[in-house]
């Protein structure tokens, strides 16, 4: 314990250094940070931080910053990563009242750290649905289900985006239960992001349904992205 704390606060000093390129270096080694110093540490002390970085235009690795924020979901797990990620920001917060943190770094002006952060949905996606190794040893059948679902993404991948769920033969058995309410909050994210005005944001989000084919009960992947008059925007530059 006495290690970890010092380790702790040794972590803190430099993210608190007097030169920011110090900070911003330690910054960018926060989510192998949270894995060491535990889950309680890096919400309390190192999501803060990085969010406060990303949120400073002055900041010059603000867009790798954004991707290690979303990377700390893996050590923080399932339940913090709702708070974290899916709640609306407390008062006071730079982009508080109903706006989650996800939603704030979705809304960002710079269109490079958009595109770092929708690179990390699928990650976050499969820690709000599957419990990390954080939570306690993972059962066999949640590490069993993980392999299959990864598995059925690659494969996915190799099919036009256009392809039902159901003719997907190599995707597991998908689940018959609605999906949480967080993951659904994430996949709502996603589908206003395929409508994006920026070709570069459509084409990165319409290359998540693969992974979420191999997530998603068919008829709800089928009803949210296949199913009625849902067409496809233009991939062209504009």
């Amino acid at each position: 314990a006495q290690e970890i704390q010092t380790c702790q606060d040794t972590f803190m000093a430099l993210l608190s250094d007097t030169e920011a390129e110090v900070r911003h270096a330690t910054a960018a080694l926060s989510a192998a940070a949270a894995s060491v110093l535990g889950p309680q540490f890096a919400v309390r002390e190192l999501v803060p931080a990085v969010k406060a970085l990303v949120q400073d235009d002055g900041v010059a690795n603000r867009v790798e910053l954004a991707g290690v924020l979303l990377e700390m979901a893996g050590p923080i797990g399932m339940q913090l990563s709702k708070q974290v990620y899916l709640q609306p920001q407390a008062e006071g917060e730079s982009g508080a009242g109903n706006t989650t943190l996800l939603e704030s770094l979705m809304n960002d002006p710079n269109t490079n750290l958009r595109l770092a952060v929708i690179s990390k949905l699928a990650a976050l996606i499969d820690v709000l649905t599957i419990p990390q190794a954080s939570e306690g040893t993972p059962s066999r059948r949640n590490l069993g289900l993980r392999r299959e679902r990864s598995r059925a993404s690659a494969a996915a991948a190799t099919l036009p985006v256009h392809l039902s769920p159901r003719r997907a033969s190599l995707n597991p058995p998908a689940p018959t239960h609605n999906l949480p309410r967080p993951v659904s909050a994430a996949i709502e994210i996603i589908n206003t992001l395929i409508n994006d005005k920026n070709w570069r944001i459509r084409h990165a989000a319409i290359l998540l349904l693969p992974h979420l084919a191999a997530q998603m009960p068919p008829d709800e992947f089928n009803a949210k992205f296949i199913s009625g008059d849902r067409t496809f925007p233009d991939l062209a530059m504009d």
